[in-house]
């Protein structure tokens, strides 16, 4: 017989480690991604992102020169592809058992750590954000400042009642 006491005490534990590891992590990924994206002389990456009814995606990412306002950014000037550039960033070795989870060293794409790092963020802040209506934002690496602006906007449905008894 399943012991579901003894199975939710080894989700939370795994949950607990695998945090962790993300928090350990991140500063590591965070200098590799800062350290690309200024040898590339770019002056931000974007990562957006949108999801609904159960489930959740990365829509776009870019990268931007020089100085963008609003009225630019939408209108793709100033943007440009992310580079093909390789960084080593820090991951989880894809364990399940705490006891056995690390974090190893990954070459991959300045592009799919963007998207890595976006992930661990969004979920980190904001778990099941893609469940029922869901959310939308985007996540700016800003490079002069070795900041992430991460915006994140929850749709919420709402209902309005009018009672009458005629």
């Amino acid at each position: 017989m399943l012991d579901m006491n003894n199975l939710w005490a080894r989700i939370g534990e795994q949950t607990a480690k695998r945090q962790a590891l993300v928090a350990q992590a991140s500063p590591f990924n965070k200098a590799a991604i800062f350290a690309a994206l200024k040898a590339a002389g770019l002056s931000r990456a974007v990562v957006t992102f949108d999801g609904s009814g159960d489930s959740g995606q990365l829509e776009d990412s870019w990268a931007e020169i020089g100085e963008i306002n609003e009225d630019t950014r939408w209108n793709n000037e100033g943007r440009a592809d992310i580079p093909d550039v390789k960084v080593t960033i820090k991951v989880h070795n894809g364990k399940y058992e705490a006891e056995d989870m690390a974090l190893v060293e990954k070459e991959t794409t300045l592009q799919e750590a963007l998207q890595d790092m976006a992930w661990e963020i969004i979920e980190a802040h904001h778990g099941g954000w893609e469940n029922n209506e869901g959310a939308y934002g985007e996540l700016t690496f800003e490079v002069e400042t070795d900041a992430i602006d991460y915006t994140h906007n929850t749709r919420i449905e709402s209902v309005e009642t009018d009672t009458y008894q005629l």
